[in-house]
């Protein structure tokens, strides 16, 4: 079966390059260039043209796009970049339909429509168009479903029977995450600790160390605000209060950290990785 990129430039000009009496071709590899060649001005002018081999317009029509993909099938807010490519899309405006569906069990999807474009040209095949979004930090969690694509200029809907997905992750830990002061002086000091981690913005942290004296590991949940707009990480804060008289003295070393809506293994992010400092100590207990 022909698609949407050969059929149409095929009839005129095998109408114009064949042998009336024989239906034999006269010009096959111009008969070739040719179809590619008015592909390719198609994508890139959002129209196709199609020639005949003396030069003569034959006719041209509006470009549509044949199919979408998703260059990963996921990526965290605030740290990833989703790329969407299209065939035959170079230079188009398209409109997309597509579903979401927020992160978390038993949620309902909801139907959007919206326009994306115009699309870059992409890779070997330059009719083939890309696109590139940034996730933001407070980009909502869940998964995106395109089912149906036309050109934005008119055309009928493409629909894509095998719905390409991708996944936004909730924002995880990134370099500028720290804990301060590392040195907490009980009773004589008010004991208050400040946790900053860049990218978690509004998320909640969940921190995991070592307690001290081998008592094996806990971890920690801290809900973590808006942060300092000084730092301008898209990070939060978290400020604990005085500490307790009874908290254990001793060395707590951070083991990892991440958001507390994801639990799955890359979305754990080892606090070496993150941060310089990975130890935290309690000296003085009260008396």
């Amino acid at each position: 079966m022909l698609n949407k990129c050969t059929e149409t430039p095929l009839r005129g000009i095998l109408q114009s390059i064949t042998h009336r009496k024989s239906g034999k071709l006269k010009y096959p590899a111009a008969a070739l260039l040719l179809c590619l060649l008015s592909c390719a001005l198609w994508a890139q002018g959002g129209k196709e043209f199609i020639y005949s081999p003396d030069g003569k317009l034959l006719s041209s029509v509006t470009a549509e796009p044949t199919w979408l993909r998703f260059a990963s099938s996921q990526g965290f807010a605030g740290i990833d970049t989703a790329v969407i490519l299209v065939g035959n899309g170079s230079g188009l405006t398209i409109d997309i339909q597509w579903q979401f569906t927020a992160w978390g069990d038993d949620q309902t999807p909801i139907t959007y429509e919206n326009q994306i474009g115009p699309l870059a040209s992409n890779g070997p095949i330059p009719v083939n168009g890309q696109i590139a979004f940034p996730i933001p930090q407070d980009c909502a969690p869940g998964l995106i479903e395109v089912t149906a694509i036309r050109n934005a200029n008119g055309g009928d809907w493409t629909q894509l029977n095998q719905a390409p997905t991708y996944m936004v992750r909730p924002p995880k830990p990134a370099l500028n995450t720290f804990v301060n002061p590392s040195v907490l002086q009980l009773p004589a000091s008010p004991g208050t600790q400040r946790v900053h981690s860049a990218n978690m913005k509004n998320q909640s942290l969940v921190i995991t160390m070592q307690l001290p004296q081998g008592s094996g590991t806990a971890g920690y949940m801290m809900p973590l605000n808006s942060g300092d707009p000084a730092i301008n990480d898209n990070g939060g804060d978290w400020i604990s209060g005085p500490l307790p008289c009874g908290i254990q003295p001793g060395n707590y070393s951070f083991i990892s950290a991440r958001n507390a809506l994801d639990s799955n293994p890359d979305a754990i992010v080892p606090w070496s990785s993150i941060t310089s400092g990975a130890m935290m100590q309690t000296v003085a207990p009260c008396q």
